[in-house]
């Protein structure tokens, strides 16, 4: 029962944490609840597709879904003059945004330096790091292309884009769920990898 406890409140800080950490990016309510359900359906996608298969047979499901919600950790560190724009972001400023990534994989480092490493964290650093990454190698921060970019992040670019394109901003009005897929179709081959992009077009319906 102990062990429980812990874990629920270890799930609790987390879930709370990372909708702090978007609400300060002006996200709409319910960012956190739409990445938990996305990428639990994703994975599960995956993992029946057979894709991957070596690497998806050890896949701690629940541990993976709780590590996605720490992707803009590192938004906690860059000023909320440019977090909360109302408008486009400037190339200096975006500039600054994309930093996000190398924070947050600093944050995560420094947790690790504390706890030890562990599954969660290695992954939680993964998405963190390098979920802006695209496979034809125009992404951050490092301009990884395809195969070089890892597989959880990849998972998470399309879950990312996705939430973005569906949620209301200051600066956007939300697409509709038909015109986020198809965006997501087109960036096939480009900022998405094509086998991964036909699962997430797969569940579709689940994301509604």
């Amino acid at each position: 029962m102990a062990e429980n406890n812990t874990t629920n409140t270890k799930n609790a800080i987390i879930e709370e944490l990372a909708d702090v950490i978007e609400r300060r990016d002006n996200t709409e309510a319910g960012h956190v609840t739409r990445v938990k359900n996305a990428m639990r359906a994703y994975l599960e996608a995956v993992v029946a597709s057979g894709l991957y298969k070596e690497q998806s047979s050890l896949w701690n499901i629940d541990q993976i879904v709780l590590a996605s919600l720490l992707h803009d950790v590192g938004k906690g560190e860059i000023d909320d003059m440019i977090l909360r724009k109302p408008g486009k972001l400037d190339p200096v400023e975006f500039e600054v945004v994309k930093r996000h990534t190398l924070l947050g994989g600093e944050i995560i480092k420094k947790i690790q330096k504390v706890s030890g490493k562990s599954e969660f964290l290695n992954n939680a650093f993964t998405i963190a790091m390098y979920h802006h990454e695209k496979w034809d190698g125009t992404g951050y921060p490092k301009g990884l292309a395809e195969e070089e970019i890892p597989l959880l992040a990849r998972l998470m670019a399309i879950i990312d884009v996705y939430d973005a394109l569906v949620s209301e901003r200051p600066y956007k009005k939300p697409f509709t769920h038909k015109e986020a897929m198809d965006i997501i179709q087109e960036a096939k081959g480009s900022s998405f990898a094509p086998a991964l992009t036909d699962v997430f077009l797969s569940i579709a319906d689940k994301l509604k």
